[in-house]
């Protein structure tokens, strides 16, 4: 009986250890981008593909006008009949940085290199669905306690409706 005893409070103390030791790993403040910084769609347009005109291509301009350099974006589009943007358009680029996994990134080699008042063009080719609008949330890469950490900036989401690519 004492054995069992013993086991039972053993388990519980090492629970209790591990338990400790997990909520390190755990952020304690959600990590956020700083006030200021700011994405915006100069351009936009939306053509048929020459090749195969049952495809579209949708042609972006960005500009960051915040105040911080930004390292990339994801971009989701919401088809006809969606009002949340939930499909990602990722996978369709052709032209304007490299896909990180869902992020592009404006240069792959750089952290950070998109700067302010710069502007941004790209091009995704190969649709095949009805684009009623875009979100793009811009990133960035910051230290967080002594960690280079990806920050999705939330706050400064932009959005456009674009009806030629809904048609």
């Amino acid at each position: 009986m004492i054995g069992y005893v013993l086991l039972i409070s053993a388990a519980i103390v090492m629970g209790a250890v591990v338990y400790q030791w997990l909520k390190t790993y755990i952020p304690k403040e959600p990590l956020e981008c700083p006030d200021g910084v700011a994405l915006f769609i100069k351009e936009s347009s939306c053509t048929s593909d020459p090749i195969n005109p049952s495809l579209k291509i949708l042609s972006l301009t960005l500009k960051n006008n915040g105040k911080f350099n930004l390292d990339g974006y994801f971009i989701r589009g919401a088809m006809t009949g969606e009002e949340q943007a939930t499909r990602d358009l990722s996978e369709y680029m052709i032209t304007g940085g490299t896909n990180d996994d869902g992020e592009i990134r404006f240069d792959y080699t750089t952290e950070n290199s998109f700067s302010p008042n710069n502007e941004f063009s790209f091009e995704i080719s190969g649709i095949d669905f009805n684009v009623k609008s875009i979100e793009i949330i811009p990133v960035r890469r910051q230290m967080e306690d002594n960690k280079k950490r990806l920050v999705v900036c939330g706050n400064a989401k932009v959005k456009e409706d674009l009806p030629s690519c809904s048609s």
